[in-house]
């Protein structure tokens, strides 16, 4: 893990334990991010060491190593305040977890989704002391068959604090549960509307696989995406089911106060109350993501293999209101149709050369029907046009000038 400054004269560092070797193995490929609490940072490592393999009495028996753990650093200079790998509470997880989530910060305690291979494949939340690096309890979530890939190929998303005080978790066994933050108690668990195929072959057949994203719980009702979901749900806080959304190829979902998007081959935005479904449009191969969408703003961004899309999210619909409305104002539109009151091509190439023109191509540039967009909006110049010819025209008269001038 590594702090990067971003200001002159900012501290960075970087922290990793030593490692045996560079072979490649699945949690390089893990998405993660730390957590941050007051002057601590959280994050989950791995070690990525070989196993231990040792032969006695002609019998070879493989042994793993204690390679996941929960570190704490110092946020500012990067040392190592402790790691609950290094207790013995936790060395069963360190060892026989098959992945750990990013972690939770809350309230002074860390909370981890641990998936454990027993005689099922079994999901469970881990609190641990912030201060200590102690574990406090390990609330046993729900299970699958032992050989579940979803369990194998997928690690859980770091879980999600809600509104009203409780732990939301998305262990990616086709549930999502709800649990009380001071013992583990579970609230409720809501098993997924429509199951989550048998085979990964199912998902490779239908191309789709979703990448592992935390719940959404902020406010009601609380939006989960899962990565054995074929739908993007929503659930009340007691647990009900409010609506479901087919997801398509959309790899990622976006969520804000009063939208969903879900972002793969195309967008799709959905009502956050309802699930109604807002706009949906494609998008080229070349703008598909690489990695989560952020919103900022009015904006919907997200990288891909080469570079960065910038989408506004308000959607077509909302700006050809806008637009229209504009159309529609005044009598001076009216009085421009009856006078037969039209720029010609000179002056159209003039509106195309607006800077404004110019901004809102290049803000919707990734949008398939962005010619309509584009073309919308110089509808409303030409409006405005209008509306100063018109204005102009008495004036014209008057000194005898050409009325085009």
């Amino acid at each position: 893990m590594a702090r990067v400054a971003t200001e002159p004269g900012g501290r960075g560092w970087s922290f990793r334990y030593p490692r045996d070797g560079d072979e490649p193995s699945r949690i390089e490929a893990l998405p993660n991010r730390p957590a941050l609490a007051g002057g601590l940072v959280y994050a989950t490592l791995h070690r990525n060491r070989p196993a231990l393999v040792t032969v006695q009495d002609e019998a070879r028996k493989v042994e793993r190593r204690s390679d996941w753990r929960v570190v704490a650093l110092d946020r500012e200079r990067g040392e190592k305040v402790w790691d609950c790998a290094d207790t013995e509470a936790f060395s069963r997880w360190a060892k026989d977890a098959e992945w750990l989530s990013p972690p939770l910060a809350a309230y002074g305690s860390v909370f981890v989704v641990a998936l454990l291979q027993d005689t099922d494949l079994e999901a469970y939340l881990l609190r641990i002391d912030g201060h200590t690096g102690e574990l406090v309890y390990a609330a046993f979530l729900a299970s699958r068959a032992r050989h579940d890939y979803l369990g194998l190929t997928a690690a859980p998303p770091a879980p999600t604090w809600t509104h009203d005080g409780h732990v939301l978790v998305a262990p990616g066994l086709g549930v999502v549960a709800c649990v009380a933050p001071a013992d583990g108690e579970l609230t409720w668990v809501a098993h997924y509307p429509t199951p989550p195929p048998a085979s990964v072959s199912v998902l490779w057949d239908q191309q789709r696989r979703f990448a592992p994203q935390a719940p959404v719980a902020e406010r009601a009702p609380w939006v989960v995406a899962p990565a054995d979901s074929a739908e993007a749900l929503a659930f009340s806080p007691q647990g009900e089911l409010r609506w479901r959304v087919p997801r398509g190829q959309a790899r990622y979902a976006a969520v804000d106060a009063g939208s969903v998007y879900l972002v793969g081959e195309g967008v799709q935005a959905v009502t956050r109350a309802d699930g109604r479904v807002r706009y949906a449009r494609p998008l080229a191969a070349e703008l598909a993501p690489s990695a989560p969408p952020v919103l900022l703003a009015r904006e919907l961004l997200w990288s891909t293999q080469t570079g960065l899309v910038r989408s506004n999210r308000f959607g077509i619909a909302a700006h050809k209101r806008h637009y229209k409305a504009i159309a529609r104002k005044g009598p001076h539109q009216r009085t421009a149709h009856r006078r037969k009151i039209h720029p010609g091509p000179g002056r159209e190439l003039e509106i195309l050369r607006h800077p404004a023109v110019e901004q809102e191509a290049l803000r919707n540039i990734v949008f398939v029907d962005e010619l309509q967009r584009v073309a919308d909006f110089v509808e409303a110049i030409f409006v405005e046009t209008f509306r100063r010819l018109v204005r102009l025209a008495p004036v014209a008269r008057r000194d005898r000038r050409p009325f085009q001038a």
